[in-house]
């Protein structure tokens, strides 16, 4: 053991040396030089970049208070199979499922929408999503001003209300925290602003690739009125979110939704006779229709990363066989086996 450590000491004390031999060798061959840090550079910014993104979006946790309990409820048809529309599910049917499926803590439904924001003499287009009063408080996260939706927002002839991104609270109010409690204009109809939502925050994550709603980001949350009398069953016109209880798991909380669904299919075969649902947690709902691209992606910047690698090294192997006079040469005047060796590596 002595005699590894004085051989390490030793390479330690030579190492400033070689260092400033190899600068002067890299000075007489600049060509080399740059391509091997062109080459480097860009493997590894590619690399890095990828690696940020598949970390954001695939590894990291969703930002919601235990998201690992929330889950998508998606109807499917019993015969085919197919799913309907964007993962979307009966408005009316999901009253039913919040009441028949013990496992469901609370279950909440959202929409999209467009509205013309009226603002010094102008007006522009914002889209945003129409959610149920609870469907924020189930996310968990608060209004950095103001408060949530009444609990009574969502229901037939109540006031028009609204929650501000912070992006659009900036933007269009000059990040006024007095904004809270004003009346703004949206298509015509006056909407009082209950809250402004943090920074980052957005929801839903995941939207449909369609020409009518071309931003990922929400500007606005307004209440989704529900009338059930107006909402007949089976109909697969809103998206559904639900939270698990403690203790039930997602295998546990889909045998009592399959159920739930036979029930409504016998007490409403009009409409619910051929519909069943299945859930999804809402991680991979959101990450889904990304991951296989964003995987396929990570494995080229892997490629890439291993082909810069194998470059480089065939440079320093070429470089190394022109300076094979130059070693043995060191070696024929005692150098060390180790020490000619790093040589060609620093």
């Amino acid at each position: 053991m002595r005699g590894v450590a004085s051989r390490v000491a030793r390479s330690m004390r030579a190492l400033p040396g070689e260092f400033r031999q190899v600068c002067r060798q890299l000075g007489r061959a600049p060509d080399f030089a740059l391509m091997v840090i062109v080459m480097m550079a860009a493997g590894i910014g590619v690399s890095t970049a990828i690696f940020s993104i598949v970390r954001n979006v695939l590894l990291r946790p969703l930002p919601y208070r235990n998201p690992s309990t929330l889950v998508q409820v998606i109807s499917i048809s019993r015969k085919s199979g197919d799913s309907y529309g964007y993962g979307w599910a009966p408005l009316r049917d999901a009253y039913d499922w919040k009441t028949m499926v013990p496992a469901f803590h609370d279950v909440a439904v959202y929409g999209y929408a467009l509205l013309n924001l009226e603002s010094g003499g102008r007006a522009e287009t914002l889209y945003g999503s129409a959610v149920t009063a609870n469907l924020l408080p189930m996310l968990g996260v608060r209004p950095q001003l103001g408060h949530w939706f009444a609990d009574d927002a969502d229901r037939p002839g109540a006031a028009h209300a609204v929650m501000l991104s912070d992006d659009l609270w900036r933007r269009e109010f000059n990040a006024d925290p007095r904004v809270v409690g004003k009346t703004i204009q949206m298509d015509d109809e006056s909407y009082q602003v209950v809250g402004v939502m943090p920074r980052g925050f957005n929801f839903p994550l995941r939207l449909a690739t369609t020409a009518l709603l071309p931003t990922d980001q929400m500007q606005y949350w307004v209440p989704r009125t529900v009338d059930l009398a107006k909402s007949p069953h089976g109909l697969a016109n809103a998206g559904v979110i639900a939270r698990l209880k403690n203790g039930f798991t997602q295998a546990e909380a889909q045998e009592q939704l399959q159920a739930a669904c036979q029930r409504l299919g016998e007490e409403y075969p009009a409409t619910n006779r051929d519909l069943s649902a299945f859930l999804r947690s809402l991680r991979e709902q959101t990450v889904l229709p990304v991951s296989a691209p964003l995987l396929a992606l990570f494995a080229a910047a892997a490629l890439v990363m291993l082909l810069t690698c194998a470059n480089i090294a065939s440079l320093l192997l070429a470089r190394g066989e022109a300076r094979a006079g130059e070693l043995a040469v060191r070696m024929a005047l005692g150098g060390g086996y180790w020490q000619v060796a790093r040589l060609p590596l620093l």
